[in-house]
């Protein structure tokens, strides 16, 4: 996705594996969460935010997995509440495909079937 107009990153943690987040506009105006590193309980807050202002916006939505390294339990569950809020607000919700690491989590929980992913 191409055509970054709006652009913000938060991070929680100083070392290289803590969670950012980077959020902006395609080029047809969907808003794209793009994250990074681990995706743990200690990240929560910041994908939080990142996701309240999204949701705040009018339009489609994606999260980009493609560069996140670790997913645990609590990442898994904001997944899936994202996705329960979308559907509840009739919002389309697209999550990117993650390395190979972090689809195994998502096929194991069976979150795969559960959540609308493109490549």
């Amino acid at each position: 996705m191409t055509g970054v107009k709006e652009h913000s990153e938060r991070r929680l943690r100083r070392d290289d594996r803590a969670l950012a987040v980077e959020t902006y506009r395609d080029g047809d105006g969907t808003i794209v969460l793009q994250l990074y590193g681990e995706f743990d309980l200690a990240s929560v807050p910041t994908f939080e935010a990142e996701l309240a202002r999204a949701e705040a916006e009018l339009g489609p939505l994606v999260i980009d997995l493609s560069r996140l390294e670790f997913i645990d339990s609590t990442g898994i569950s904001h997944l899936l509440a994202a996705h329960t809020r979308a559907e509840g607000d009739e919002r389309k919700l697209v999550f990117l495909k993650g390395p190979p690491s972090v689809e195994k989590i998502l096929r194991i929980t069976g979150l795969d079937q559960i959540l609308r992913f493109e490549d």
